[in-house]
C-alpha cells in the first residue's frame, strides 16, 4: 500500500513538473480588442522588432519585461539582464514574465517592423502592427525556476 501510495505521488509531481514547463504565457488579442479590455496605453516605449527577436534567441523559454522612469529592461529566464546588458537587478523587483513563443507569434503576425513595450495602469503589454500580447505573469512571485 505504501507503495502504491509513493508511486501515486511520484506521478502527480511528474505530472505537474511537465505541466508548468510545458505551459505558455501570454494572449495575443487584436489591437482594438486589448483596447476593449484593458484601456489604452497610458506610456510606451518602442524598439525595433528585429532587434527583439535577436534578443530572444538569448532567453530559453521565458522572457521579462519592465519599464522604468521611460526605460525598457529585457530579462532572460533566469533574471540575468539582456537589454541593456549592463543593468543589475534586485532580487525582489518584479518583471513581467511571457513565453519567448508567444512573443515570437505577436511577431510574426504583427508583421510590423517597430514592437511597443506598454503600461496600461496595472496592465503591461506588447504590441506589433495591429496585435497586442497581454495575460503576464509577475516575476516574482511566479519566476521560472
Amino acid at each position: 500500500m505504501k507503495t502504491a501510495l509513493k508511486i501515486f505521488l511520484f506521478l502527480i509531481f511528474l505530472c505537474n513538473y511537465y505541466f508548468l514547463n510545458a505551459q505558455e504565457v501570454g494572449v495575443i488579442y487584436s489591437k482594438s480588442e486589448a483596447v476593449q479590455k484593458f484601456g489604452e496605453a497610458k506610456n510606451s516605449v518602442e524598439m525595433p522588432s528585429d532587434q527583439l527577436e535577436n534578443l530572444l534567441k538569448n532567453s530559453g523559454n521565458y522572457v521579462m519585461f519592465n519599464i522604468v522612469d521611460k526605460n525598457l529592461y529585457i530579462l532572460d529566464e533566469n533574471r540575468k539582464p539582456l537589454f541593456p546588458d549592463s543593468i543589475s537587478v534586485k532580487a525582489d523587483e518584479v518583471f513581467k514574465l511571457l513565453s519567448v513563443s508567444k512573443v515570437l507569434e505577436l511577431l510574426k503576425q504583427g508583421q510590423s517592423q517597430q514592437t511597443f513595450f506598454e503600461n496600461r495602469g496595472n496592465v503591461f503589454s506588447i504590441t506589433n502592427g495591429n496585435y497586442t500580447l497581454e495575460q503576464s505573469a509577475l516575476c516574482p512571485p511566479f519566476c521560472k525556476q
